[in-house]
């Protein structure tokens, strides 16, 4: 652990990219410390970006995303770990910007505390090790501990801090399209979804058994580069994550009917030759995994069936960053 120091009225701006799980994190093995109860394997998304400005004052942290004030309680136990760094009496102004929409099913969480915390720990010491911020970040958000780092990544069942096991340069071939539904905030969170999914689901055990299966052929997959293979374990993880949802009480649905139109149509690309495969997370969003010989096929096909749907192409990013 680093020496304290007094930081204060110090600023830093970092970065980070939101980190989609290709294997599902879905659940919490420990709420209090937000120890995730699956194993997953994700990557950190290039082409979306949270940028956050940290600033250190005396009292009363705040925290200002893309302009609007968040509930104090959301932080206040990050903010408890990450003032340890430096100094106990120091409290924080955050002023953070997503560049894609905040809250609805694309990871923004993920980013956003990685961002924060990489850049308190580095205002702490330049030097403080990449595991420990990833564990900071966990803090904030489960997923925000592989943010940290950037390429394919992973964070296991009950582990404090996630890994990078290969860096961005890895499969520079292999692409995510980010089809955006609904740029609204979602009614249940990500964290309170997977509460009432723990508590309420008559699958949920039968999910986390089932998960720790799917992501070791997926990390094997990967290892291969069998995107036909990984794809395939990918819409079986989000799926069988979304049967705890929809079995929750009351049922978790964060479906549009654009969202069916998608996941069908993707269906269909695949049935003609082309390599595409459907993954989401908790919210609207649809996202497909390709490779980048296939970007244009499926670009030209969204823009013909969906015209209203953004669709950003993104391929795996680097991790957390700061600049002074």
């Amino acid at each position: 652990m680093s020496t304290k120091k007094s930081l204060l009225h110090k600023t830093v701006i970092a970065c980070a990219h939101p980190s989609l799980a290709l294997t599902k994190y879905w659940g919490k093995a420990s709420s209090k410390n937000n120890i995730p109860a699956t194993s997953s394997l994700a990557i950190t998304l290039s082409g979306l970006t949270s940028t956050t400005r940290i600033s250190t004052v005396k009292k009363n942290s705040v925290v200002i995303v893309n302009g609007e004030l968040q509930p104090p309680e959301r932080y206040s136990q990050f903010f408890q770990h990450a003032g340890a760094l430096c100094d106990e009496n120091l409290a924080f102004k955050v002023e953070s910007e997503n560049d894609f929409p905040t809250g609805a099913g694309i990871a923004s969480s993920s980013s956003g505390f990685a961002a924060l915390a990489c850049g308190i720990a580095k205002l702490a010491d330049p030097d403080y090790p990449l595991g420990e911020i990833s564990a900071l970040a966990r803090i904030g958000s489960g997923s925000a501990a592989r943010s940290v780092f950037g390429g394919f990544t992973l964070l296991r069942a009950g582990s404090h801090a996630a890994e990078m096991l290969h860096d961005a340069s890895f499969w520079p071939e292999f692409r995510i399209i980010v089809c955006i539904v609904k740029d609204a905030k979602k009614e249940y969170s990500s964290r309170l979804g997977m509460s009432l999914s723990k508590k309420t689901s008559p699958y949920f055990k039968s999910w986390v058994l089932d998960a720790e299966k799917t992501f070791k052929e997926a990390c094997s997959a990967l290892e291969n580069k069998d995107i036909e293979k990984l794809g395939d374990l990918a819409r079986i993880s989000a799926y069988r994550m979304f049967g705890t949802m929809i079995s929750s009480a009351p049922p978790l649905v964060y479906w549009e009917p654009q969202t069916i139109g998608l996941l069908k149509f993707i269906e269909r690309l695949r049935i003609n030759g082309i390599g595409a495969w459907e993954t989401m997370d908790a919210g609207p969003q649809v996202k497909l995994i390709c490779l980048k010989d296939d970007v244009h096929r499926i670009e030209t096909a969204l823009e013909e069936h969906f015209p209203d749907i953004q669709a950003l192409a993104c391929q795996p990013g680097e991790g957390a960053s700061v600049s002074w």
